[in-house]
């Protein structure tokens, strides 16, 4: 027994060595990247890819050049971009490979397995920066502009009368278009809506009275985007369409019974509707309290 633990302790203490051996040889390697590529130093000494880690705090402690371009051996004893890998050259499953030996987060784990993005052949690097960003997370830039540099639909939608505050540094994209866990999914948990109480809790629900078109199996596209553009819409209130058309969409019913003249009333749904996201109390979505206001209004039993 005793042997065998003199044995462990020396193996230990040998492989301890080696870990030391090859630490201490790819700080050598790095140092010597550097005297080349110096205006890489002082752009890594702010970031969590630092090359010192002994006199910083690091989140990755152990950062080398060679854990991303690989063996420098060739490349020091005659430099060429030939005989280096270059991972921004890199197939995207190889960078992802790369980033992921460090990177095994839920974040990197996603991005390959169910992400548009990847799935478009958009890697790490088109978004990231690693040895010169200046932004939040190395990203090339602050995550709001980087994602409307590609997506310029967004954009010109952030810009409508009735938007999300996305301009106005109030919410980012990040905050909606987070993890997903289901391929072909761009929002977080399982569905658009988590993303939306989030802030606006106060229509969550659960109601007695549910508006079918916020639950997800009843048409395509349900839920709050059902009627509600999430980014911005000329009309008030993100609403894809004006009230009583978008309404219309659904509620097109000939001979509607009421005493108001039906869909012809010249009147808008949510006027008298006003619960419409769901009811606690009346399967017509109608609001006590709201409705007798709504009654005496001038044109109806005004005075």
């Amino acid at each position: 027994m005793l042997k065998m633990r003199l044995s462990r302790l020396l193996y230990l203490i040998l492989a301890w060595g080696v870990l030391l051996s090859s630490v201490s040889v790819a700080n050598q390697v790095s140092s010597a990247c550097l005297d080349c590529h110096s205006d890489y130093a002082d752009n890594l000494k702010k970031t969590v890819h630092k090359l010192d880690p002994a006199k910083a705090d690091s989140k990755l402690p152990q950062v080398f050049c060679t854990n991303c371009h690989g063996e420098a051996t060739k490349h020091l004893e005659e430099p060429s971009a030939e005989n280096i890998i270059n991972p921004a050259k890199s197939k995207i499953f190889d960078l992802v490979k790369t980033c992921s030996a460090c990177h095994a987060s839920d974040h990197v784990r996603e991005f390959s397995e169910a992400n548009i993005h990847f799935r478009q052949n958009i890697g790490c690097l088109n978004c990231h920066s690693i040895h010169q960003s200046k932004a939040e997370a190395l990203l090339l830039m602050p995550s709001v502009s980087l994602c409307l540099s590609c997506h310029t639909e967004i954009k010109q939608k952030l810009a409508s009368p009735s938007r999300h505050p996305v301009n106005d540094r109030v919410v980012k994209c990040i905050d909606c278009h987070r993890l997903s866990t289901q391929p072909g999914k761009s929002f977080s948990l399982s569905r658009a809506d988590q993303s939306c109480f989030d802030c606006h809790a106060e229509f969550q629900g659960p109601f007695v009275f549910e508006h079918s078109a916020t639950q997800e199996y009843t048409i395509e596209k349900a839920g709050c985007v059902s009627c509600h553009d999430p980014h911005g819409s000329a009309n008030p209130r993100l609403l894809l369409q004006p009230v009583k058309q978008l309404c219309l969409q659904c509620h097109a019913i000939p001979k509607h019974r009421t005493a108001h003249g039906g869909i012809y009333a010249n009147r808008d749904c949510l006027e008298c509707h006003t619960d419409i996201h769901g009811s606690y109390t009346d399967r017509r979505f109608f609001n006590e309290s709201a409705l007798a206001q709504n009654c005496f209004l001038v044109g109806c039993h005004g005075n």
